[in-house]
């Protein structure tokens, strides 16, 4: 069955005439080059990283140091990309960054990327999430702030559902209790009782995880 991005998120009106065509595009056939292009323009990044695991684990990979093909230059280009997603990214995906690290290892000398860049992506480790009575206090002043606040106190909790999600431990630490949140259960009835949360977010939380639910369907097929 044919299923593009623009499927599962919807398209921003003011996006451009490229983006629209790259998303509306059959997941199947996208290029490595329209993948790094939407992962450079940080769009549906969360589909777009599990897409690119997918496809680069299912080729030869190559990124040869002096002769460079058609195949090599795309991977390339991809690969460029992913090596420089904000670790913030990572920090919440932290399972797709080990698979990706693994991945690339062996090739990282072959990439056009400075020095640095690349020792920081290798000795890169991702930090520990985590819930404490800090955390609490920060959400509540967030959803008690600007609309761009209450946008900041929604991405903390959904970033800790994403994590969860996808096998990422968060530590809870309230009132000298360690817990150690690994299932979304876990997640409820510690983290979502411990603030005061409308149903907008709640909203927000559903979508997120049919979301999540919908791109591991797709990944798989």
């Amino acid at each position: 069955m044919r299923t593009s991005i623009s499927d599962i998120s919807p398209i921003n009106d003011k996006s451009s005439h490229r983006t629209r065509n790259i998303l509306r595009t059959d997941i199947n056939e996208l290029s490595f080059v329209d993948l790094a292009f939407l992962i450079r323009e940080y769009i549906e990044i969360r589909i777009c990283v599990q897409l690119s695991l997918k496809r680069l684990k299912g080729i030869n990979l190559r990124l040869p140091v002096f002769y460079r093909d058609s195949d090599s230059e795309n991977q390339r280009e991809l690969i460029r990309e992913l090596v420089l997603i904000d670790k913030r990214f990572w920090d919440i995906y932290q399972e797709d960054f080990y698979n990706l690290k693994e991945l690339l290892n062996p090739h990282l000398s072959g990439l056009n990327l400075p020095l640095f860049i690349k020792d920081e992506f290798n000795t890169y480790v991702p930090k520990k999430l985590t819930w404490d009575n800090e955390s609490i206090d920060k959400f509540g002043h967030y959803m008690n702030d600007s609309r761009m606040g209450v946008i900041c106190g929604y991405n903390m909790i959904i970033s800790l559902k994403n994590a969860i999600l996808n096998g990422t431990t968060v530590a809870y630490n309230v009132n000298s209790e360690l817990i150690q949140i690994k299932s979304i259960g876990e997640f409820e009835r510690l983290i979502m009782e411990s603030i005061n949360c409308n149903e907008e977010l709640r909203e927000r939380l559903r979508e997120e995880e049919n979301k999540d639910g919908i791109i591991k369907n797709l990944v798989k097929e």
